[in-house]
């Protein structure tokens, strides 16, 4: 268990706290002083340009079946992620902005945190790695240079006993007379 705690891995957990405690504090804004208008209550509202102007997040613009562009304008229910069925379908609502109804604006908000998690995984799974591969070939380095060691020792060692091999055929071969000396084909003294 302690051996998955590298500081790589502290470091994304710190920063996922941070997130999750930063997007859950309660942000508090200037109160205007304009009365609240309900957008059930707004003169035009079955326009989405006038349901939804200024990009009121109060407000959630339900399409009509007329191809007109009439529609309805709801309150956003704020104790729901999500909007109920019962007054408006996902394919039929609008909200932020009129060009994006809810059902493809949630896929995309799914693609997108997808996408934002797999390459935090990515992220973390390579540092991850790299941090071991560099452990590891710090590793087979030392057992490399081991290696080679060794194998000049063993080297060192076959060409002395190669040697002590050759000096006692060649005192053999003297003693028999199958080898001439050195001097023997030069001038002696008498």
């Amino acid at each position: 268990m302690i051996r998955f705690i590298t500081p790589s891995f502290m470091c994304v957990f710190i920063v996922l706290v941070l997130v999750t405690v930063t997007s859950a504090a309660p942000t508090t804004t200037a109160q205007t002083t304009t009365p609240l208008v309900s957008c059930a209550e707004k003169p035009g509202g079955e326009k989405c340009s006038v349901c939804l102007a200024g990009h009121d997040v109060s407000c959630l613009w339900c399409k009509g079946n007329s191809t007109s562009g009439d529609g309805i304008c709801y309150d956003y229910p704020v104790g729901q992620l999500i909007p109920r069925n019962d007054k408006c379908s996902l394919g039929n609502a609008r909200w932020l902005t009129c060009s994006l109804n809810f059902k493809i604006l949630l896929i995309s908000m799914g693609v997108i945190a997808g996408i934002i998690v797999i390459g935090i995984t990515c992220c973390c799974v390579y540092c991850c790695c790299c941090r071991r591969n560099k452990k590891t070939s710090v590793k087979v380095d030392k057992e490399m240079a081991k290696l080679d060691r060794d194998r000049e020792v063993r080297r060192l060692e076959n060409a002395q006993k190669r040697d002590e091999r050759q000096a006692r055929n060649d005192d053999i071969r003297r003693k028999y007379g199958l080898i001439k000396e050195e001097n023997e084909g030069a001038y002696k003294k008498l």
